[in-house]
């Protein structure tokens, strides 16, 4: 085992620039240049695209040899598109600024610019006109290219400064090595992409301006809450009075409270009242929803390459739990809920829905060993299980004779891995805050460990101000973290980690995964290995939940997806629905989308 970077006999520091395939926005890397350096031995390669043989690379990546960038997954992927071999070691100074900073406020930024200026080093000046230039496309003058490949060597050198001061903060190499292994996962991912019916989705571009009104008056017929296309505050909050909706409410400095407006919140109040679902994904795609970019540079669409694939950047350890985090608007499963029917497999093909069930609920139980939990989460349904044990509802009742109970338990048990209080979860259940309490009361009483183990991890953040997963993913106590992020780290680090490891063990033997979504993934292949690829994505995920935590096995479901079926989502089956009989499109293909489990 690598313990110091002076194990290694060579160091490389390797940049590349590319640009998307033909100029199309979401698709595969055309790589215009790569410049790497080794450090011991000072040998710089400046490789122009005329350079760059295919299957043969200039750069070793032998087990002797570590390989350092800033966000790896662009390295990665240019080293995939030539044929390259992927480097074995790679040390991601992108990741380990994460792991320094996590928590803590980062004036300057996340980005190579940020993390340079954090040392007291001297930051890349700006080059908007140099990308511009990259993102036109060739021929490329002699002058050009001699600007482009100096304009990517300023990173080489950037990174030859950062390395010697960032290396003293390296808690762990092997796992930094570990975080940087991913990036090969997350390079693999955004290379596979995610297959769109590009038919429908060239129709569903160009007819959206106006389909939109259309779309308005089909959806709201029974709501009343548009005026035109544009929604009215009023209107809801009257519709809310009507039916009885309790809502959100933050601060405002013209009236002092007003309702909670952001597309969070009604993501979660959909969660609750299913009547919210469909005018959130109105209002969400009315208001959010773009299929082709408003200026040269907006990334913030969705993107299907040309070879009908939807790829976007995955942003692994965005978030401080080190969970992936994709763009809201770029990323297909970031959009509206129905958009996901456009996800289609090629003929011939099949795509696997694979996700963890009740991660979270398990992971705590398992972290804590709380053996009451423990043994909820074994029964399969842990929701009614505490339900039966609070003595709310009788031991033989089941999901369909207490649907009501067993969603308020369902919603405590997830509000309290978030640290949720009672007003807050009197709010999420639009109930009473009495009802809420006792809620609490009854999880507080039947899995007594878990709260012990939950206080002691809020304890622990409060004095030594971290805390850290098994593989030492650590987050730092910053000016603005709470008591509820100290108790929903371990959790969701621990998560993130089974989605890290599980993913690398995919990648490593060959299956095609296409992109986490959570706690799940989604994965292709043949129509005719469905099974076998099915068995081997849940072993690889079940192998991943010992590795992060041996006292449980967590269990995985998976929904198949085969040609000519496309992916189906119950919660936006209405606004799909309404959005193809808009389009005179025949939806009899789409309700044969396969909904079961296997």
């Amino acid at each position: 085992m690598k313990t110091d970077l002076s194990d290694f006999g060579q160091v490389w520091l390797v940049d590349t620039e590319f640009r998307p395939r033909n100029g199309a926005p979401g698709s595969r890397p055309e790589i215009v240049c790569v410049v790497a350096k080794e450090i011991k031995n000072g040998t710089t390669l400046r490789l122009w695209q005329d350079d760059l043989r295919p299957g043969r690379s200039p750069i070793p990546t032998g087990p002797d040899i570590l390989q350092v960038s800033f966000y790896a997954s662009a390295e990665l992927q240019a080293f995939a598109e030539l044929g390259w071999n992927l480097p074995e070691h790679i040390l991601d100074l992108f990741i380990e600024y994460r792991w320094l900073t996590n928590g803590r406020y980062t004036p300057h930024g996340r980005g190579l610019v940020g993390a340079l200026l954090a040392f007291g080093l001297p930051g890349i000046p700006e080059k908007k006109a140099m990308r511009q230039l990259i993102l036109r496309g060739g021929p490329w003058d002699h002058n050009e290219r001699n600007a482009i490949v100096d304009y990517c060597q300023e990173d080489v050198r950037a990174l030859e400064q950062l390395l010697p001061v960032m290396q003293p903060h390296i808690r762990s190499l092997p796992h930094a090595l570990l975080r940087g292994r991913h990036m090969v996962s997350d390079a693999h991912m955004v290379r596979q992409g995610i297959p769109i019916d590009v038919d429908l989705y060239q129709e569903l571009r160009e007819r959206w301006p106006t389909l939109k009104p259309k779309l308005v008056a089909k959806m709201d017929r029974e709501f009343g809450l548009y005026e035109g296309t544009t929604f009215k505050y009023h209107r809801f909050e009257q519709w809310l009075i009507a039916q009885g909706i309790g809502w959100p409410t933050k601060p405002d400095s013209k009236n002092g409270e007003r309702l909670d407006m952001t597309d969070g919140t009604f993501r979660e109040m959909a969660r609750i009242h299913k009547v919210i679902a469909p005018i959130r994904e109105l209002r969400w795609s009315l208001g959010q929803l773009r299929l082709a970019p408003e200026s040269d540079d907006d990334d913030k669409v969705l993107t299907v390459g040309d070879d009908g694939r939807a790829r976007t950047m995955l942003s692994p350890f965005g978030a401080s739990s080190g969970r992936s985090t994709p763009s809201s608007t770029g990323f297909i499963f970031g959009q509206a809920v129905w958009l996901r029917g456009l996800i289609r497999p090629p003929p011939g093909r099949a795509l696997l829905y694979v996700d963890w069930g009740q991660q979270e609920f398990g992971i705590a139980a398992a972290l804590s060993r709380d053996p009451a939990m423990l043994a909820a989460y074994l029964t399969c349904d842990p929701y009614l299980y505490l339900a039966v044990l609070a003595g709310a509802v009788p031991p033989d009742a089941t999901k369909k004779t207490h649907p009501d109970e067993r969603e308020n338990y369902k919603v405590v048990c997830l509000a309290v891995q978030y640290g949720m209080q009672v007003y807050s979860l009197a709010r999420r259940l639009n109930a009473l805050p009495i009802v809420a309490y006792n809620l609490l009361s009854d999880h507080q009483r039947v899995f007594p460990v878990f709260w012990n183990w939950s206080d002691r991890a809020a304890n622990t953040f409060s004095l030594t101000n971290e805390l850290h997963t098994m593989f030492d993913w650590r987050l730092l106590n910053g000016s603005d973290q709470s008591e509820r992020t100290a108790r929903n780290f371990p959790v969701q680090g621990a998560g993130a980690e089974m989605m890290r490891l599980a993913a690398y063990s995919m990648v490593d033997a060959g299956l095609e995964v296409n992109c986490p979504v959570h706690d799940a993934f989604l994965v292709e292949c043949d129509l005719a290995d469905v099974d076998d690829v099915a068995r081997a994505v849940q072993g690889h995920m079940a192998t991943a939940s010992l590795a992060v935590h041996p006292n449980l096995e967590l269990r995985s479901d998976a929904k198949v997806i085969r040609y000519p079926d496309r992916y189906s989502d119950p919660r936006g089956a209405k606004m799909w629905g309404t959005v193809m009989g808009l389009l005179g499109r025949n939806t009899a293909g789409d309700r044969r989308a396969r909904k079961g489990r296997r």
